[in-house]
């Protein structure tokens, strides 16, 4: 429950569960009162979203760009992460491979470029073991169309 049925017990006494009541219209609409939060989903979910693997969503968990707390997704205890974190996460962050493809630099070549470039890179494989690289979001992301390649 949420807390808004109210209990009633004797004061001098434990309570025993046999020993506590509560009101009937308060129960009922806290039953009929949606539990689950939309302000939170789940890591697969999230992953779904960044639309990366859940082995890349769970390292972005490990390495400390995402926070999780357990909360109840259908009725059952589960890791969550809030959407408004996923929500400013996107707008700082973003796969090395988005901005080498716009760029029309090779995957291969994307890291030492973004190096050149100033770009920090903030997880990938030559980073910290990760399977895909993030870069934290230039100030000027927009301005980055009028970049030449070196290729």
């Amino acid at each position: 429950m949420n807390g808004v049925v109210r209990l009633v017990v004797e004061s001098d006494k434990v309570p025993a569960l046999r020993q506590i009541f509560a009101d009937r219209d308060h129960l009922i609409s806290a039953v009929q009162m949606p539990v689950e939060s939309r302000s939170h989903i789940s890591i697969v979910e999230a992953a779904r979203r960044l639309g990366v693997k859940q082995e890349v969503m769970y390292h972005l968990i490990n390495i400390g760009l995402f926070s999780t707390r357990t909360g109840k997704l259908r009725r059952r205890a589960a890791q969550v992460v809030d959407a408004d974190e996923l929500k400013k996460f996107s707008q700082q962050f973003l796969p090395l491979s988005t901005v080498a493809r716009a760029m029309g630099i090779s995957a291969r070549q994307a890291p030492s470029w973004a190096r050149e470039h100033g770009i920090e890179i903030v997880t990938g494989p030559s980073v910290d073991g990760g399977r895909q690289y993030w870069i934290r979001k230039p100030v000027d992301w927009d301005g980055f169309a009028g970049i030449e390649s070196d290729d």
